[in-house]
């Protein structure tokens, strides 16, 4: 994994198709990886209309969609009894996790797992 890589969650995703500045410029020319559990969030997102469905694609095809391995569903169980985050929560900072990239988030319960991951915060 080159060292120019991140993971964005679904939070930070949705700032990103609201067109917020300050945190395209921080991911700017870096590789972003999304886990396949924020894509599907990001396609039931209460905020994002069906309509903008082509927007959330468009985000999408710059990334690189992660999907689920051994390592992500171990560290998955480990994150979710350590921290008892929502199982989404736990796949996508497994992710993180297993790929030795940090993870940029919003979520200020994630940061919670600073001890096992590298996190990022973004404060919009």
């Amino acid at each position: 994994m080159a060292s120019e890589s991140l993971v964005i969650d679904t939070s930070v995703a949705v700032l990103l198709l609201t067109g917020n500045q300050g945190l395209g410029n921080v991911v700017a020319g870096m590789d972003l990886n999304v886990s396949f559990a924020t894509e599907i969030e990001l396609f039931i997102f209460p905020g994002i209309a069906p309509a903008d469905n082509i927007h959330v694609r468009r985000l999408l095809a710059d990334c690189i969609i992660q999907g689920v391995n051994p390592g992500i569903k171990r560290s998955t169980i480990h994150l979710r009894r350590k921290y008892k985050f929502k199982l989404p929560d736990a796949i996508i900072a497994a992710t993180a996790l297993e790929l030795g990239a940090p993870l940029v988030t919003a979520d200020k319960k994630l940061y919670r797992a600073k001890e096992d991951l590298d996190i990022w915060m973004f404060q919009p």
